[in-house]
């Protein structure tokens, strides 16, 4: 039995078939053109929310958008030093990790009467360069943690805040840390150079003392050998070398004479 597919049928099975291609291939283009999703650093954004609560400050609705400070415009082309409305505000670069993970390079609190000391939790906004606290009434000492802030480049109005004691910054203590290490190595080493050289200058000079002491007793073990004196018995023996006894020159030097009345 022969079965025969009408034309329209046929037609509309290629059809719809076509319709599903279009469609799975504009799902395609349309997620490859989407906008990438991008979040804060966890660790900046949970330090950015401990200085505005120390502060008392409150982030905009233009930048802070559902949540996640590194938003609107903290990312686009707002310009953070000459929009006075832009204040509180931060600035962020969103290329870690495949353009997904975004950090605050930028944070300005300026002229805000802000009172009180520098938050210590600036520390963990470690990509930080452009520090803005200018114009405010901060006091107290200016916080160690902030040598951790290796990127920062301008740390705006500095000279302007009030009744501020500047402590050595962490890279000034490690810098004097590393001195003194170096100092201490530089002893270390040189004393143990000098012990090193004293060893050696006492083994060799009990080798010789070891070696002379040899020889001497090879010579009194010698069968018949001559006799051997003293300095002091020389001396006695020659009227402490008088010319009178004197015989003459010899290649070992000046031969004296000398009557033994036990021989």
């Amino acid at each position: 039995m022969r079965f025969r597919l009408k034309t329209s049928q046929l037609h509309g099975s290629a059809l719809q078939l076509l319709l599903l291609l279009l469609l799975l291939l504009a799902v395609v283009v349309q997620a490859q053109q989407a906008p990438t999703k991008t979040r804060t650093d966890p660790t900046e954004a949970a330090a950015l929310n401990a200085v505005f609560a120390r502060l008392g400050q409150t982030a905009a609705t233009s930048w802070n958008i559902s949540g996640d400070p590194c938003s609107g415009a903290a990312t686009d082309s707002t310009d953070i030093d000459n929009d006075a409305t832009f204040n509180p505000a931060i600035k962020c670069v969103c290329t870690d990790q495949n353009n997904t993970v975004c950090h605050i390079t930028k944070l300005k609190i300026y002229s805000r009467d802000v009172n009180g000391v520098i938050p210590q939790e600036l520390r963990n906004l470690t990509r930080l360069t452009y520090l803005g606290l200018g114009s405010n009434s901060f006091s107290g000492p200016l916080p160690s943690e902030l040598g951790n802030l290796a990127k920062l480049e301008q740390f705006l109005d500095f000279n302007v805040i009030q009744n501020f004691t500047p402590t050595v910054s962490n890279a000034a203590k490690q810098n004097k840390s590393t001195s003194k290490t170096g100092v201490i190595v530089g002893v270390v080493v040189g004393v143990t150079v000098l012990s090193l050289v004293a060893l050696v200058g006492i083994f060799i000079w009990r080798q010789k003392r070891r070696k002379l002491s040899l020889e001497q007793q090879e010579l009194y073990s010698i069968v018949g050998r001559p006799n051997v004196f003293s300095y002091g018995e020389l001396r006695s023996a020659t009227e402490n070398f008088s010319s009178r006894n004197l015989l003459g020159e010899g290649g070992y030097g000046s031969v004296y004479k000398h009557i033994n009345d036990d021989y």
